[in-house]
């Protein structure tokens, strides 16, 4: 099979689009995630009540099933059993909140769980107000501990949202199968969506492990 750069081309443009909407689809779902991981976090934190059950229940729920899978039950039985109208779009970005959130939870849990309880103590000997403690002592250093993950994480959500052109979302995906359906040159256009996802995700990759090698040196400096 020969290569023809004219298709290229002519298709560039369109896979760009949906680029763009993969983009957007996985700033907003991270955005939220981050907001319920750390709602879901405190839950777990608990260790006991209704809370930390539920916040359980959801971790561990959407951390073990398919992320297909939310986001079709999402789609096609969230609007039917409640009665509301939602769009793909809005469908899918849920579906991806929740599945990031439940991962992002742990994620941050493990930054907490990573500060030496002499820390705590040392809190509560000065008498530190509780928000003080979390916002100038506690957070900052869960963050060095949890930001390559974190990273890893989000290069992570790029290859998921790829699973939203399956409910009609026109990303990146969508839109190579759209193109390639219709004039079947399925080399160029999956590889021009190839190289589109590399252009996202690489960067977000060699930065993660930057961050993970910086942690390390910092950590055998320690």
């Amino acid at each position: 099979m020969n290569f023809h750069f004219f298709v290229i081309e002519n298709a560039w443009k369109i896979l760009a689009q949906g680029a763009v909407t993969t983009f957007l689809s996985c700033c907003l779902s991270l955005a939220l995630g981050m907001v319920l991981g750390a709602l879901l976090c405190w839950g777990k934190m608990q260790g006991s009540g209704p809370l930390y059950r539920v916040s359980v229940i959801i971790i561990e729920t959407f951390r073990t099933i398919p992320e297909l899978i939310p986001i079709f039950w999402i789609y096609t039985c969230v609007p039917f059993i409640f009665d509301v109208k939602l769009s793909a779009f809005s469908s899918g970005i849920l579906a991806l909140t929740l599945c990031s959130g439940a991962f992002l939870a742990e994620i941050f849990r493990t930054g907490i769980l990573a500060i030496p309880k002499g820390q705590f103590e040392a809190c509560a000997a000065l008498s530190i107000p509780s928000v003080e403690k979390w916002k100038t002592i506690i957070i900052p250093q869960a963050v060095k501990v949890v930001f390559p993950a974190f990273v890893n994480f989000t290069s992570d959500l790029v290859k998921i949202s790829s699973l939203l052109s399956t409910i009609g979302i026109a990303d990146l995906s969508y839109e190579a199968s759209v193109i390639s359906g219709e004039n079947y040159r399925y080399l160029e256009i999956y590889t021009l969506a190839a190289v589109y996802y590399l252009l996202m995700i690489v960067p977000l990759s060699l930065y993660g492990r930057y961050c993970e090698n910086r942690s390390k040196y910092h950590m055998a400096r320690t």
